[in-house]
Formats: structure tokens, sequence, C-alpha cells
């Protein structure tokens, strides 16, 4: 359902844009403007290269290794000279070998990736400024090893290790700013920097439940909510400040570099 959701909006989005294109066209002098643009985003390859070693630092001796990735693409058609469409594509992905604790609540290793899909608007108010409105869909996966200690639904104490994965999905909205530059009168190379913030719409399983769920598998609603795991607050709580500021919602900054023609 999800997916037939985000091909209809895909679908539809090119629709508007080609009838708009096409109701532009057919000036000689248009067609020397460049109405599209590539471009690969090297901002998330910086926060992939520089997230071991935040990591390091703020972590110290329980990263033994840690390693990260990111890159994002982004293809935009002008429909005019002053209003644009962008579909972009991001990806960012980190794993680490831990031996962080929060009480009893220990992780040996986590991988975690998101993939994430926005269709921007642009306004272009004067030349190369412009300001930007959009809307996504951002999907997280994270998977965990290690060991808690639990009480179960008849109140006895076990300790036991897990594997367990996570997934989280969310609907995001956003805004930028932003400023581009052409290499050449209207075609060529291209650079691109911006800023703006996310807010991120997030459904499904809360990371507690999903928690319990690695551990214990599949149980009832009842038996999760008596189930107690120490330390499950913590994690959870971590995690859920990095996903609003970080992977689902937040501040967001590029530094791109592509082709317009």
């Amino acid at each position: 359902m999800l997916k037939k959701l985000i091909l209809s909006l895909i679908i539809a989005s090119l629709s508007i844009g080609n009838v708009i294109a096409e109701d532009s066209g057919g000036d000689k002098e248009k067609d020397k403007i460049a109405y599209n643009t590539i471009i690969i985003d090297f901002f998330p390859m910086i926060l992939g290269f520089t997230t071991p070693a935040v990591l390091k630092k703020v972590f110290g001796d329980n990263i033994s290794k840690t390693s990260g990735f990111g890159i994002g693409a982004q293809y935009e058609r002008n429909l005019t000279e002053k209003f644009s469409l962008a579909f972009r594509l991001d990806y960012f992905g980190d794993n680490a070998e831990t031996n962080i604790s929060l009480r009893s609540f220990e992780i040996s290793y986590i991988n975690l990736f998101t993939i994430d899909f926005e269709n921007q608007f642009r306004y272009y108010p004067k030349g190369r400024f412009f300001i930007g409105a959009l809307y996504g869909y951002t999907h997280l996966n994270i998977k965990m090893d290690g060991r808690a200690d639990y009480t179960d639904d008849m109140g006895i104490d076990l300790h036991d290790s897990f594997s367990l994965g996570i997934k989280r999905n969310s609907i995001k909205i956003g805004a930028r700013l932003g400023w581009r530059i052409r290499f050449g009168q209207n075609k060529g190379f291209t650079l691109e920097t911006s800023l703006g913030y996310d807010i991120g719409i997030v459904f499904g399983d809360d990371y507690i439940n999903q928690f319990k769920k690695g551990i214990v598998g599949d149980q009832s609603y009842l038996f999760l909510q008596k189930m107690k795991v120490d330390g499950i607050d913590g994690v959870a709580n971590i995690f859920d400040i990095a996903e609003n500021f970080i992977f689902m919602g937040g501040p967001r900054f590029s530094l791109s570099l592509g082709w317009s023609f």
C-alpha cells in the first residue's frame, strides 16, 4: 500500500512537470535555457566519513570499529524560469562494534541505514537564490546485537542475548533556502548549496516494543506490556532523539556539484 502511494505521488509529480514544461516551450530563446540539472550531494558523504570519528570521540574505548558512508543525488526540472520541480534520493549508513551498556542493556554491534526520497518544489525569485518546499518518505533500518536483563510476564528475571532488527518509516515535510551557481551562461557545471529543516511524521511500532519483540520474539500485547527490560528506556530515548534530529528530521545541509543541460 505504501509503495503504491509513493509511486502514485512520483507519477503525478512527473505528469504535472511535463504539462507545465510543454506549455512553457516553443520559444527558441527559451530553448537555450538549461531546463535539466543533475547533481550529486557530497554532504551525506562528509557526514558518513566523519560520523565514526564523532562516535569514537563521544564513546571512547566503547567503540572498537566503526565506518560510515552517505550519498545524495537529485534531478531538477525547470518548469519556467522561476519555478522548478526536483526529485532527490539520499542514502546514509553506519556500523560499529561497541561495548556500550545502559544499566544491563548491552550493545555489542549496531548497523543502521536510511533511504530518503523527497519531492521538492522550488521558486527562484532572483536568479541564483531559491526557496523550496518539500514532502518525502524516509525508511530507517537498524540491526543490533547484545545482551539484556528482563522480567517476563510472570515476573521471572532472565538474562539473554539478542539479535534484533528495527524498521521505522516516516512521511516528512520540509523547507529549503539555497544558492545555485552555473559555470556558463546557461548550461554546464553547477554548484549548489542549501540549508533547511525537515519534520518527520513517524508511523509503526515504537522503539520499546520493537526492542522487546527482538529480545523475546512475537508475543501477545499483554505479554509485551508486562515485560520489563532493564535500561531499555534510556536506549529508546537516544534513538528517538537521533531519529527526530538526524535520521528523519532536523536541520539539513547540502553541498552539491552537477551538470545543467
